[in-house]
């Protein structure tokens, strides 16, 4: 089944393979009326099939189900949705909720803020959104996630965000990001 569900997601986004997302939505959509336990990450790649096909609400759906069935790191796709649709409130409650659920993927969440929106902030206001930063991408890191471990090294490595400038720190991070497989960091240590 985990074959069947890599050869799915090649086929949707094209790898390896000419992209065909409708016809793996159409073949999902026949597997998951046959079979009512299908493994939950078939409603994950049905949402990613809609997304290539412009289904952006039937993508939502999917999610939904899929986050209903227990597959939390499809918190931050559905997140991203609202975001490319402005709704950045949503985004941000999505996002929230899943690291309060427990995905590792949405706690990347604020890390990418820039610099200067961040001294935009109080101090006070600043100290502990770093707090919540530095607590959210390490407990993401613990549960398996290379982006935290990326995000870990940015801050550190420029020393922004309320993270101190440790490039020795920042190492580290980048390499355990490297051995969790992020492309982000293995392409900065090459």
């Amino acid at each position: 089944e985990r074959a069947a569900q890599g050869l799915a997601r090649f086929r949707i986004f094209g790898l390896f393979c000419e992209a065909e997302p409708e016809a793996v939505a159409t073949e999902i959509e026949q597997r998951l009326n046959n079979n009512t336990d299908a493994d939950p990450f078939w409603h994950v790649l049905l949402a990613y099939a809609y997304e290539q096909t412009d289904r952006k609400d039937d993508a939502v759906g999917q999610y939904e189900q899929a986050i209903r069935c227990g597959e939390l790191e499809c918190y931050a796709d559905m997140a991203a949705i609202y975001k490319e649709r402005g709704n950045m409130a949503l985004y941000d409650s999505l996002m929230e909720e899943g690291i309060s659920k427990g995905s590792a993927s949405c706690s990347i969440h604020q890390a990418d803020m820039s610099e200067e929106d961040f001294q935009e902030f109080k101090v006070d206001e600043r100290r502990q959104l770093h707090e919540k930063l530095a607590s959210q991408l390490e407990k993401g890191l613990s549960m398996g996630s290379g982006l935290c471990a990326y995000y870990l090294w940015v801050n550190y490595y420029c020393g922004t965000l309320g993270f101190p400038e440790d490039e020795l720190k920042a190492a580290q991070y980048l390499k355990r990001g490297a051995r969790l497989g992020e492309v982000n960091c293995i392409e900065r240590i090459a």
